[in-house]
């Protein structure tokens, strides 16, 4: 029995720019030169980036270095070019930072900003360009219309962070989806909220794993599942067989497995 939700079309908020969460470019303009002792770990721990941003810029495959080794340094912030309306204050609720966060890193000493003037702004994962949106077409066997929220693409980015981090890339979108379906779904609340905090809904946020700040690959998961793709082919469950202690969750039909989770209705 289908219960979806019928509608007509869906169009959803999203950004095509050249760094997926950072409304400008990211910037490298740093070396350092290892010393013995050092570490990945203690390197970007200095340099407050992650192990794998240090990997990335240097094109390194293990976690192996020497000292002696001369390592390139992702700058720990991106550029973002003013447009007309834009206020530091806006800004900083864009990039999850604060106006002081934005004056310090340009020695700005006044709040006046105008069009044009190419500022440096922390790289954050919540950021997002506002000057492109696209239109996104449902796969999941039938039409339906909403627009997504910044917020809504941030919820949706934590629950597949907080789920399924660890699972290969297919498996973040099918968690993404399985969210989504849910709230097409008569079954479920009407809202991304309402859908994500539902009493023991998903376990990332009774355990405190959702409030964990997403990684680029889980923004870029639950994008393509906002766009419409569904590895699941519409399962509203999920659940990993080695470790679910739920007997109610067995009770559901399993319909495909991906990573280490299978997925069900």
């Amino acid at each position: 029995m289908n219960r979806r939700k019928t509608l007509t079309v869906v169009t959803a908020f999203f950004l095509s720019c050249s760094l997926m969460f950072g409304g400008g470019t990211a910037l490298a303009d740093t070396t350092y030169r290892v010393k013995a002792g050092d570490s990945l770990y203690s390197i970007a721990s200095n340099h407050k980036i992650t192990v794998e941003a240090l990997k990335q810029a240097n094109s390194l495959r293990s976690n192996t270095i020497l000292a002696g080794q001369t390592l390139q340094i992702p700058a720990n912030y991106v550029t973002h070019r003013v447009t007309s309306g834009e206020s530091l204050y806006k800004l900083a609720q864009r990039y999850g930072c604060t106006v002081s966060d934005i004056k310090m890193l340009n020695g700005l000493t006044s709040n006046t900003i105008q069009a044009g003037t190419v500022l440096k702004l922390p790289a954050g994962t919540t950021a997002y360009s506002s000057r492109t949106s696209a239109a996104a077409t449902s796969s999941r066997g039938g039409t339906y219309q909403r627009t997504y929220t910044q917020e809504e693409w941030d919820m949706l980015a934590q629950v597949v962070y907080g789920e399924a981090r660890g699972e290969i890339y297919n498996g973040q979108v099918a968690v993404a989806a399985v969210v989504l379906n849910r709230l097409e779904d008569n079954g479920f609340p009407d809202t991304m909220h309402g859908v994500v905090f539902q009493k023991n809904a998903f376990t990332c946020v009774s355990d405190g794993q959702y409030y964990l700040t997403p990684d680029r690959t889980a923004y870029e998961a639950a994008l393509e599942a906002m766009q419409g793709t569904d590895p699941t082919n519409g399962c509203l469950y999920y659940w990993n067989p080695v470790t679910a202690t739920s007997r109610w969750i067995w009770t559901r039909t399993i319909e495909t497995q991906i990573g280490n989770h299978v997925f069900g209705n």
